[in-house]
């Protein structure tokens, strides 16, 4: 491996870098230098012979960061973060570097005093977890982190006990209790692990930006999980019979309107706009019919857009903001999704933004309280809305369409998630294999 090195008069020089080892750039630090250094696949560091312990680290991401490395009193090697290039200037980076190499000459250790520091400030301000959600994370997740909404709900929910303590004195055996528990009051390890990692999220935050002097649930692991995702999907049975009960809940819509109206044009009050005349009464029917037709998730299908639907190339687009992967993907449509689509589109007064308004013309929070009177009614038993994701799946499967495809379609980032559904094939083959007795 070559490396150049840079001199004051821009003569370029080359030398070899034992490979064994870490490579590090020598480079004059001046401002074109240092802004011209290019990322590689792996990262690396550049240092100025002029500057001894002064390096920047240029990540792959592009990210430059200035360090101080020195030994301590007792020869041990240490590290010290001066600030990333640009929120920190080269000259800056050069003045703290003589000030801290200053301080190892005689005998202090940054690293030591940073950390002491920390734990003064944290003892005096009394950076209580409330604190520092209130000041520090709570605007930052929220706009940074899909999650955020659900990330403070859980600590509010199941940490309160945690909110009035200052975060330097947590310690991880306060979280494994606490583990323990969660366990005894009948939660399962998935979901507290779930819940432990919205808290973590937070000591991470805390620790990387350095308000806090460690990182208690650094050490805490996981608890095992059973490997049991459900992959709950209807019998064909239980498919009509949710497509029955549809029909006649829509229809059950359109008589109570119509005998609404009847009562107020007694009364000479306003009449309500008629049902009779439209395919479908409110939202919940096409919402499923979409969600089962093309594998959606709920919060993906509540933030559709009419500009996200193109119905001449028979596509949904789900949107990276949208989609939990945060990447885009494209859903093909069938002939009766379009259909009902189409009929849905056409009984808007205005189809523009959100495919799917509540009331008040915004988003829809939640559909529980509809869905859960509609399978209920049905007659089906555990059955979520979510798992007209599973039965979409299910089917694609059960029709030989390749795993892979069926990845693409539901969005999932690892075909791992996507091979629970692999023993439908599997089943459904063996189903087949009878037929040479026949």
């Amino acid at each position: 491996m070559i490396f150049i090195y840079v001199t004051s008069n821009n003569v370029k020089q080359t030398y070899p870098v034992n490979t064994k080892l870490e490579a590090i750039m020598k480079i004059k630090f001046n401002e074109s230098n240092v802004k011209n250094l290019e990322p590689e696949a792996k990262a690396y560091e550049a240092t100025d012979p002029m500057f001894p312990g002064l390096i920047i680290r240029v990540q792959p991401t592009s990210r430059k960061t200035f360090f101080y490395t020195y030994r301590t009193l007792a020869r041990q090697r240490s590290r010290l973060k001066i600030g990333r290039y640009g929120d920190v200037t080269l000259s800056q980076a050069k003045k703290a570097f003589a000030s801290k190499a200053g301080d190892v000459a005689n005998g202090k250790d940054p690293q030591t005093d940073k950390r002491n520091y920390i734990q003064k400030l944290v003892a005096e301000q009394s950076l209580t977890l409330s604190v520092y959600i209130e000041e520090h994370y709570k605007d930052w997740v929220l706009k940074n982190r899909k999650s955020g909404s659900f990330t403070l709900e859980v600590i509010d929910r199941h940490f309160t006990h945690l909110l009035d303590k200052p975060m330097a004195t947590l310690t991880p055996t306060e979280i494994e209790k606490w583990q323990i528990g969660e366990l005894d009051r009948g939660l399962n390890p998935a979901t507290v692990n779930r819940n432990l990692t919205a808290l973590r999220s937070i000591f991470t935050k805390a620790y990387t930006t350095e308000l806090t002097p460690s990182n208690p649930l650094k050490t805490v692991k996981n608890l095992k999980e059973l490997d049991d995702k459900r992959t709950r999907h209807l019998s064909p049975l239980e498919e009509t019979k949710l497509f029955n009960e549809l029909r006649k809940r829509n229809q059950r819509i359109v008589d109570n309107r119509k005998s609404a109206n009847d009562m107020r044009k007694q009364r000479n009050y306003d009449l309500f706009p008629k049902l009779d005349k439209q395919l479908f009464a409110d939202h919940l029917e096409p919402m499923v019919i979409i969600a089962i037709k093309t594998g959606i998730r709920k919060g993906e299908l509540l933030s559709l857009n009419w500009n996200d639907i193109n119905l001449n190339e028979k596509i949904i687009t789900v949107r990276a903001a949208n989609a939990k992967s945060s990447k885009v993907r494209h859903i093909p449509l069938s002939a009766n999704c379009c259909s009902c689509i189409e009929q849905w589109r056409n009984q808007q007064a205005e189809p523009t933004g959100l495919v799917f308004k509540n009331a008040k013309g915004e988003r829809f929070t939640d559909i529980k309280k509809s869905w859960s009177k509609l399978i209920g009614d049905a007659g089906i038993t555990n059955f979520r809305f979510h798992d007209l994701r599973h039965h979409f799946a299910s089917k694609l499967v059960m029709e030989t369409v390749p795993l892979n495809t069926v990845r693409e379609f539901l969005g999932h980032g690892d075909i791992s998630t996507t091979l629970r559904y692999a023993h439908l094939a599997k089943d459904h083959k063996s189903q087949l294999i009878q037929l040479i007795d026949n």
